[in-house]
């Protein structure tokens, strides 16, 4: 496509609405192999959008002694400067407009999922790299949030729940070849996606990412 809009985007993609016809497209699909080379990130990361950041801040100030001038219902702007670089956050965004996986092959595959039309929408090679966002301002950078899945191979698709519940669409997880996982899934009418590592006591969690980090990839706060 020329000019990336989300709609025609949608209509020339694959969209699947089934646990059995994800399942066996994914695991039909080439990856096995493929080096990850670039992500990106076309629209809003809701996570860190200014409502959800504004109201952690408030939060963060009161319970950090930070004085805090802001009027009652008001959303105040986020100081990065006073956030401590070793804090910690999470490496997942919550996005409503595709996740794109570049590969060192060339290729890309562009994903988006949602629970509200129960169905996972996927593509390959359509989105042009000077795609801008089309539903809400992008606001952070994919390289930076997901810079610890960049160089990484993947060795394996599976799927969550291992055991299918028909028709749900599952989460598609993409194992790497350290055993991380970027996993993708459907939450009401967004798509989160996630880069998560498993304990030795099986238990899975997502990985963290230092607020000196994150903040190179903010912008339009």
């Amino acid at each position: 496509m020329k000019k990336y809009t989300y709609q025609d985007w949608k209509k020339i993609a694959k969209t699947l609405t089934s646990g059995k016809e994800v399942r066996e497209y994914f695991s039909s699909l080439p990856l096995i192999g493929k080096t990850i080379r670039n992500i990106r990130i076309i629209g809003m990361d809701y996570f860190r959008n200014s409502f959800i950041l504004g109201d952690w801040w408030i939060t963060y100030c009161k319970k950090n002694n930070i004085p805090l001038k802001v009027d009652k219902d008001e959303i105040p702007d986020v100081n990065l400067a006073l956030i401590p670089d070793n804090l910690q956050d999470k490496r997942i965004v919550e996005i409503d407009e595709p996740f794109i996986l570049e590969f060192t092959d060339g290729q890309q595959i562009e994903l988006d999922a949602n629970d509200v039309n129960n169905e996972v929408t996927v593509a390959f090679n359509e989105i042009p790299s000077s795609a801008k966002a089309d539903i809400n301002t992008n606001n952070i950078d994919g390289n930076v949030i997901f810079s610890s899945c960049l160089g990484k191979t993947i060795t394996a698709i599976k799927f969550l729940p291992e055991i299918p519940k028909e028709p749900y669409v599952p989460c598609i997880v993409f194992v790497l070849n350290d055993n991380t996982e970027i996993q993708i899934e459907g939450y009401l009418d967004f798509c989160n996606v996630s880069h998560n590592k498993t304990d030795s006591k099986g238990k899975d969690s997502i990985i963290p990412i230092s607020w000196g980090e994150l903040k190179k990839g903010l912008h339009n706060l």
